[in-house]
């Protein structure tokens, strides 16, 4: 039930005044919030949440709005407080708080990695939320996906017990496929045997989770299997069914067959994806690297800005920081424009391998290309340029002026 007429533009102060006062619009748009004797209808331009309502019909859809984009800010920014805070102010203010919106927010909190906080929110508010299968699931997703914690999945499943909650199809899934992220294939086929025993039918997603841990656990001729049956039962294998097996065959190396797959899959008209394509960049040596990129390219699949950062390194972790710096050539064939972490990686792979001159070199680059500088490399270069100075031109104490950078002003003799 919406508050009283004269509630209104009161209720829109508090809610913009009182749960965002940091937002420069929102406190505009308080202090000009018309009350029951001012007609002022000033908004500010470009506002960055829903238009507050005209009337008072439109107070619920309003809040429900305001809710929803107020606390996503304050999960992304970590203000869970401030968060749960926005989400009360509708019961405040007797403005009813569907189930939609209160599981709004536990997935943004899950998203956030908030997952305990969300957790505790749901029980909580088990008296105005009822607890079912589908809250639950928010809170599982968190463990099996967002971050994977197979312990806290398993205790959140017999949370479920405890409360009486019976486990629908989501809650399997969600347990099938953690099981097999951790390559526990005991677990993850007793859990689809429960499944199917339960009467819920699996998903690709749980035929995708089953390929997976099969293949990792050298099990192939039962991952081609369920290929088979995924057919039979009338679902069709996608791009996520092939990077199932491909994934696991390129981690052992086993890259001859991982290939094949790619084939096959190419054959039925299936497009690989760049996880399927970094996926081989992270086993390829220099030559196959460089072919796959273009393939990528070919494909309208990248590359991208963090194909190269993975790959620039993987190679100076490879000790061959030669290759990583033939990476960051290659970007500019693909007109990727180097972000602070590119730089950051080239200057520090070269620093590790004790390429000093040239990081100093990228670091000069870095700062001219307007990034920040970073305080302890600043130390680092400063230590190795005063113990090096001999090799550099110049008069007084501070010309340390590297001869093809330009890192330290020339400062002249004390």
């Amino acid at each position: 039930m919406p508050p009283p007429p004269l509630a209104a533009a009161a209720l829109r102060r508090h809610v913009l005044r009182a749960l965002l006062p940091q937002s420069r619009h929102l406190c505009l748009l308080a202090a000009h919030s018309p009350s029951p004797s001012d007609d002022s209808d000033f908004e500010p331009p470009d506002h960055p949440l829903p238009r507050a309502p005209d009337g008072d019909g439109e107070l619920a859809a309003f809040l429900h709005r305001l809710s929803d984009a107020s606390t996503a800010a304050y999960v992304a920014a970590n203000e869970v407080n401030k968060a749960i805070k926005t989400f009360d102010a509708m019961e405040k203010f007797k403005t009813e708080a569907d189930q939609t919106v209160f599981y709004s927010l536990l997935r943004a909190l899950c998203k956030n990695k908030n997952i305990e906080d969300a957790e505790e929110l749901l029980l909580v508010r088990k008296k105005f939320f009822p607890l079912t299968a589908e809250g639950f699931n928010i809170i599982l997703d968190g463990w099996c996906n967002v971050i994977t914690d197979i312990a806290e999945a398993k205790r959140i499943w017999r949370e479920m017990s405890n409360y009486c909650i019976t486990p629908d199809g989501t809650s399997y899934t969600l347990m099938v496929s953690c099981f097999a992220k951790v390559g526990n294939l005991f677990d993850t086929l007793r859990v689809y045997d429960e499944m199917k025993k339960r009467g819920w039918t699996p998903s690709i997603a749980v035929y995708n989770s089953l390929i997976y841990v099969l293949t990792k656990e050298n099990c192939m001729k039962d991952a081609q299997n369920i290929f088979t049956r995924i057919i039979d039962e009338g679902l069709q294998p996608n791009v996520k069914t092939y990077n199932s097996m491909i994934v696991p065959l390129c981690e052992s190396r086993k890259l001859d067959e991982a290939r094949m797959v790619l084939e096959d899959m190419m054959l039925k008209g299936i497009v690989p994806t760049i996880l399927t394509y970094h996926t081989f960049l992270r086993q390829e040596n220099i030559d196959e690297t460089l072919k796959l990129l273009k393939k990528m390219k070919d494909d309208g699949c990248g590359p991208k800005s963090d194909t190269f950062l993975m790959l620039i390194d993987r190679f100076f972790q490879l000790n061959e920081p030669g290759h990583a710096l033939k990476l960051w050539n290659e970007m500019k064939r693909y007109d990727i424009r180097p972000s602070y972490s590119h730089y950051m990686s080239v200057v520090q792979g070269l620093i590790k391998h004790g390429c000093m001159e040239r990081a100093l070199e990228y670091y000069d680059e870095m700062k001219e290309n307007g990034f920040a500088s970073d305080p302890k490399l600043e130390n680092e270069f400063r230590t190795f340029l005063l113990a090096n100075r001999d090799h550099w031109r110049g008069a007084g104490k501070y010309n340390i002026i590297p001869q093809r950078g330009k890192h330290f002003a020339r400062r002249g003799a004390t």
